[in-house]
C-alpha cells in the first residue's frame, strides 16, 4: 500500500565514519521489535524538505506514528578511520543497506545558539528489516541523489535526514517491514559488499521470554511518557519479582567467515540504575557460536516497592582481543519495568485491609471470647497470606 501523501515518510542515514557513532549501526540492527531508539540530528543535517516536515510535526503534533526507513551508506573507497568523504554519496560510488524499518513516535526540538544548530531528537520504535534486494532501494537512492539529499558533499547537499520523494511513494510499501527473518540477509550484505563492518561480530536480541514457560515478553509504552521532551519517551519490557527471564540472542556469520572473527567473542550483560540490587545477572558472558541461538538469563529478586522501577539492561560484545577505538560487534540496550504482578499488589493490599478490619473487630469485642478469639486467628491468617502474596515467602508470627 503506498504511503499516505498526507504523512511524511522519513529516510534517516547512518554513515558511522567517526568512532563515537560507529555503534549506531550495531544498535539498530540488534534491538528487538518494539524497543525505542533515540536519534538526534542538527538542522544542518536535514534536507530542506525533511526539516520542513519535521517542523510541521513539531508545530501540529505528531499524531499518528510516522514511517521511517533507516539506511547505512558508505563510499566504496572508504576505509575505517579515514576522514569524512568530500563528495556526496551516490548510487554509483557508494554502497547502501537498509538497516531498519521503524516508526517515529515522538520528537523534541532543542534550540541551539543559532538556527542551523537547532536539534531535533526523535524516538523511533523498532519494527522489522527491509529486504536489501528490494528494487525500491535503488529507486529511492537515485531519487534522493537527484534531489541532492544524501550524506556528505556541499552545503546544499549534506543530508542525513530526508523525506521519501514523491516519485518513490507508489513503492513505499516495500520500504516498510515487520519481517525479522531478513536480518541474516542484511548481515550477509553488510559483510560481503564489503563495508567497514565486515570484520565485526553480529548478533541480535531476538526476544525476551519467561525462562520456564517461554512466554514472550512484549515491550509496552511507559505510562509516564511525555511528548515533545527529548529524554522522556520509553518502552519497557515488564518483568516481575521471583521470575526468571531468558534473553534469546541470535548470532550470524556470513558464509565463508570464521577465522577472521574477533577471538572468543561473547555477549556480556550489565544493568544500569539498579541501586536496590533487584536483578540477578548471569555470572559469565554468553559465548557466541556463529549461526545459532544462545540464551542469557536474569532473575528479578524480591520487590518491596509498589509500582514500576525502571532499569536498563545493556548487552555488549566482548573479545579476548585488545580493545580498540571502534566496537567489535553488536550492542543494544533495553529498558525493563520491574514490579510485583498487579494482582499480587491488589490482593496483598486487600488482605492487609481485611486483616486490619478483623483486628479492629477483635479489639472492639475483646471482652467476648467467642468473637475476639476467631478475630485474632483470622487477623493472623490474613496477615500471613498478605505477606506470602507480597513476598512469595511464608512468615508466621514469632518465627524468622
Amino acid at each position: 500500500m503506498p504511503a499516505s501523501p498526507s504523512k511524511p515518510f522519513f529516510v534517516v542515514f547512518d554513515t558511522s565514519t567517526q568512532a563515537p557513532y560507529y555503534a549506531d549501526v550495531h544498535r539498530i540492527l540488534a534491538l528487538p521489535p518494539g524497543a525505542i531508539l533515540r536519534y538526534e540530528y542538527k538542522r544542518s543535517l536535514f534536507s530542506p524538505k525533511a526539516w520542513e516536515a519535521m517542523q510541521k510535526l513539531w508545530d501540529e503534533g505528531i499524531g499518528a506514528r510516522i514511517d521511517v526507513l533507516v539506511m547505512y551508506g558508505e563510499k566504496k573507497s572508504f576505509v575505517k578511520g579515514q576522514k569524512d568523504p568530500d563528495t556526496m554519496l551516490t548510487w554509483e560510488d557508494s554502497v547502501f543497506v537498509p538497516t531498519r524499518s521503524a516508526r517515529l513516535v515522538n520528537i523534541a526540538k532543542v534550540p541551539g545558539d543559532r538556527p542551523e544548530s537547532d536539534n531535533f531528537h526523535f524516538h523511533m520504535e523498532m519494527r522489522g528489516y527491509v529486504d536489501p534486494d528490494a528494487r525500491e532501494i535503488e529507486t529511492l537512492v537515485r531519487a534522493l541523489e537527484a534531489e541532492n539529499s544524501l550524506p556528505f558533499g556541499t552545503k546544499d547537499q549534506y543530508s542525513w535526514v530526508s523525506v521519501l520523494p514523491d516519485s518513490v511513494r507508489p513503492g513505499a510499501s516495500a520500504l516498510v517491514s515487520d519481517d525479522t527473518k531478513v536480518w541474516k540477509k542484511l548481515i550477509d550484505r553488510i559483510v560481503t559488499l564489503p563495508t567497514q563492518f565486515a570484520d565485526d561480530v553480529f548478533w541480535r536480541l531476538k526476544r525476551v521470554q519467561i525462562k520456564d514457560s517461554r512466554q514472550q515478553v512484549t515491550p509496552t509504552s511507559r505510562p509516564s511518557n511525555v511528548r515533545r521532551e527529548p529524554n522522556a519517551w520509553n518502552s519497557d519490557f515488564p518483568v516481575f519479582d521471583g521470575v526468571s527471564y531468558a534473553m534469546v540472542i541470535e548470532s550470524h556469520s556470513a558464509p565463508g567467515r570464521g577465522g577472521d572473527l574477533p577471538p572468543n567473542p561473547s555477549v556480556a550483560v550489565d544493568v544500569s540504575g539498579d541501586e536496590s540490587d533487584l536483578v540477578k545477572l548471569p555470572t559469565k558472558p554468553v559465548e557466541i557460536v556463529p549461526n545459532q541461538e544462545d540464551v542469557s538469563t536474569f532473575t528479578v529478586r524480591d520487590v518491596k516497592h509498589v509500582g514500576d522501577r525502571y532499569l536498563d539492561l545493556v548487552l555488549t560484545t566482548q573479545s579476548s582481543a585488545a580493545a580498540g577505538a571502534y566496537p567489535i560487534g553488536s550492542t543494544c540496550q533495553i529498558s525493563i519495568a520491574v514490579s510485583k504482578e498487579r494482582w499480587r499488589t491488589v490482593a496483598g493490599f486487600a488482605l492487609v485491609l481485611l486483616a486490619a478490619v478483623s483486628g479492629v473487630v477483635g479489639g472492639i469485642y475483646k471482652d467476648k471470647v467467642e468473637v475476639a478469639a476467631p478475630a485474632a486467628v483470622i487477623t493472623v491468617v490474613l496477615g500471613a497470606l498478605a505477606y506470602f502474596v507480597f513476598t512469595r515467602k511464608i512468615q508466621l508470627p514469632g518465627l524468622k
